[in-house]
């Protein structure tokens, strides 16, 4: 060991791994980085061991995460290397493929250490070497575990706002933190959040922790939902605790997290009594002003939505609330037997309604103002939903060309008696005679009553469609000519559009 002692060897890099010549240890590239710290040696025959490490981990292995081929074997010491690994040992085994001369010129250039080590020499030397050598680091580390512990309590009991808890966690840490609610919005307002072109896995929040360049994302889990992502970066000036406490970091955020939580659901409340009050009865500037105290903009549309579960488990109301204020968006929630939501005419509310994972039905009310009473929408987000179950259609949402929905029954039997009680004996007639009466009537009403323009279009005279007509009228006992018999033949033929649309889908 040319005289070497462990109890002497402040901290252990790689080249003081070269110098216990006992180990055997062979470099192949990666000469320039020989000097850099690790701080402790890990056995992976994983292809992605990043999750699993904290940074300055030398990793061992017998070559089954090392394709034999070039191009593969570049990438993984890439990754290897992009995420804080201090080298890589190679055992001479069975399963160890040759290196090629393009992953040793990889390893120059990244100056990130690739050695190989003779397979009489186990693992565990390597290990003991490493761990010895770091032991007052270790300690080190211990000691930042508590004192990310100790700072939580001093919050908990109130004497630091959250900004300076903030800061002193970063500090204890040895890592800059950011967070940010799973669509990438502010979380906290004294937390920022990733810096804008890190690399940050989408999966992270929902599948545990991911490294990235310079630290490692983690979920922070509330109420069994990811709440946040906690980014940690380390710090170039702090020596940083770890893995393991960027883990703590995870629990000690989750605690400033549920006081947020606990915040939403009492607006989520509120929300619902105001809603409750404006669908009894609230009108115009009333509306406008109790909308715009829950955060909605003046001048800015907003729609009515309302959910429905198609299964029997049905869906979580508050995850749909906590999906809005994600994305910092105000909305105003209650149940009714199906969930009715007001919320901003923006892709953003749509997506978050969208993307529910449960199986719902969703329709969509057409946009209206702040000041405007909410029955027509409330009654158009029904008629919405109504045909979304008989299309089993995700969302529907209300168009222009649906106008006669809000004078329709929503329930589809209702509907269907509208049709049978008005235009009834007209379809009958067809199907019998094989007339096109009703086909001529749809034409006429499409034409605004201009009967030689819809003659027209159906290729037969005038005449021949005013006969038509005046059978219409004989069969269902309404003219065209009286105001109401007029209004009863559209809506009649509005709800036979919407009954036909619905058998084709």
């Amino acid at each position: 060991m040319r005289g070497r002692r462990l109890d002497r060897v402040p901290g252990m890099t790689v080249q003081g791994l070269l110098d216990f010549t006992r180990l055997g240890l062979t470099v192949h590239g990666g000469r320039e980085g020989l000097g850099g710290p690790v701080r402790w040696a890990h056995v992976s025959e994983l292809e992605d061991p990043l999750p699993f490490l904290e940074g300055g981990e030398l990793i061992l292995t017998g070559g089954v995460p090392i394709s034999s081929r070039s191009a593969q074997q570049v990438e993984y010491l890439r990754r290897l290397q992009a995420g804080g690994v201090a080298g890589l040992i190679v055992s001479q085994g069975p399963n160890a493929p040759r290196l090629t001369r393009r992953v040793i010129e990889e390893a120059d250039r990244l100056r990130f250490p690739l050695l190989e080590l003779p397979v009489e020499t186990p693992y565990i030397d390597v290990v003991k070497l490493v761990a010895a050598a770091n032991e007052q680091e270790t300690h080190q580390r211990l000691m930042k575990h508590l004192q990310i512990f100790e700072t939580l309590q001093a919050y908990q009991a109130a004497a630091v706002p959250l900004r300076e808890f903030i800061r002193m966690l970063s500090d204890v840490s040895g890592f800059n933190l950011y967070a940010a609610s799973p669509a990438g919005k502010s979380i906290l307002p004294d937390v920022p959040v990733p810096p804008d072109g890190l690399d940050v896995p989408p999966e992270a929040a929902a599948n545990g922790s991911s490294a990235v360049p310079g630290g490692y994302c983690l979920p922070v889990i509330v109420t069994g939902r990811v709440a946040a992502r906690l980014v940690a970066l380390r710090r170039d000036i702090d020596q940083p605790a770890g893995f393991a406490a960027a883990q703590h970091l995870t629990t000690v955020l989750g605690v400033a997290l549920r006081d947020l939580y606990q915040r939403r659901e009492a607006m989520r409340r509120e929300g619902a009594e105001v809603l409750s009050d404006l669908l009894n009865g609230g009108s115009g500037a009333d509306v406008a002003s109790r909308l715009v105290e829950r955060g909605f903009e003046p001048m800015k549309d907003v729609v009515f939505a309302v959910i429905r579960s198609r299964g029997d488990e049905g869906f979580d109301n508050a995850e749909i609330h906590h999906r809005l204020c994600d994305r910092q968006l105000p909305s105003l929630l209650i149940t009714r037997d199906d969930l009715l939501a007001v919320v901003p005419d923006t892709d953003e509310a749509r997506a978050a309604i969208d993307d529910i994972d449960s199986d719902v039905a969703v329709g969509v009310s057409a946009p209206f103002s702040l000041g405007a009473n909410l029955t027509v929408p409330w009654r158009q987000g029904r008629w919405s939903l109504e045909r979304a179950v008989a299309r089993r259609e995700r969302v529907v949402r209300y168009a222009p060309t649906d106008t006669a929905g809000e004078w329709l029954p929503l329930d589809r039997g209702l509907l269907a008696g509208v049709v049978d009680d008005i235009v009834g004996p007209v379809v009958r007639y067809d199907e019998t005679h094989g007339s096109e009466l009703i086909g001529s009537l749809r034409v006429l009403f499409r034409h605004d009553r201009r009967m030689k323009a819809a003659a027209e279009e159906l290729g037969i005279h005038h005449h021949t469609l005013a006969y038509r007509m005046r059978t219409v009228e004989r069969l269902s006992g309404r003219s065209l000519k009286d105001l109401q018999g007029l209004v009863d033949l559209w809506l009649s033929m509005k709800a036979l559009d919407v009954l036909l649309e619905e058998q084709q889908t």
